[in-house]
C-alpha cells in the first residue's frame, strides 16, 4: 500500500467537513511518493486513522486539526493533533479501555459507544505498533501510533525529511 495515497484520500474525505466547520485542516507526509510503499494492513490503518479523525472533529469546534506521519528509526509514527477540548490527565490511561467515555458535557452532546479507541488500540497492536496520547484539558490532544516501517522490496527509504 502507499501511505501517501491513503493520507491524501483521507484528507480529501475530511476536508469538506473541516471547511464547513471552519476548522483549519492540514496533512503532513514524511516520504516522497516513490518511498511511501509499505507492507501493512490498509483496512485496519484506515479504520484507526478514521477513528482518530472522527474524534478530533467531534471534540474540536474551532481551531485546527493536523494529521499525517513521520519516520522514527524503523517505525512510521502517525499522529492526529487537534485544538479540541482535550482530555483531563486522570482520564488519559482509561480512554483506550472498552466502553470508557470521558463524562463531560461535550461527550453527552456527541454520543458514541466508547469503542473507537479500544478498537484502534487493538488494531495498532495487531499490526505490531503502539498507541498513546498527549493531551491538555482545554487546549487539545495529539494521538500517536507507530507501525513498523516495512518498505516494499526495491523501494527506497530516503524521504523528504
Amino acid at each position: 500500500m502507499n501511505i501517501n495515497f491513503l493520507i491524501n484520500n483521507l484528507y480529501e474525505q475530511y476536508n469538506l467537513r473541516a471547511s464547513l466547520d471552519g476548522i483549519s485542516f492540514t496533512k503532513r507526509l514524511a516520504l516522497d511518493d516513490s518511498s511511501a510503499m509499505i507492507i501493512s494492513d490498509e483496512v485496519k490503518l484506515i479504520q484507526v486513522l478514521s477513528n482518530l479523525l472522527n474524534n478530533s472533529f467531534k471534540f474540536t469546534k474551532k481551531g485546527s486539526i493536523e494529521f499525517g506521519y513521520t519516520i522514527k528509526d524503523d517505525s512510521i509514527q502517525f499522529f492526529v493533533e487537534d485544538t479540541g477540548i482535550g482530555i483531563e490527565e486522570a482520564n488519559l490511561q482509561k480512554i483506550f479501555e472498552r466502553f470508557y467515555q470521558v463524562e463531560n458535557a461535550a461527550s453527552y452532546k456527541t454520543g458514541g459507544t466508547g469503542l473507537g479507541l479500544s478498537i484502534s488500540k487493538a488494531y495498532v497492536e495487531l499490526m505490531g505498533g503502539k498507541i498513546w496520547t498527549i493531551s491538555q484539558f482545554g487546549v487539545g490532544s495529539t494521538f500517536y501510533f507507530t507501525l513498523p516501517y516495512i518498505s516494499v522490496p526495491g523501494d527506497s527509504k530516503e524521504g523528504k525529511g
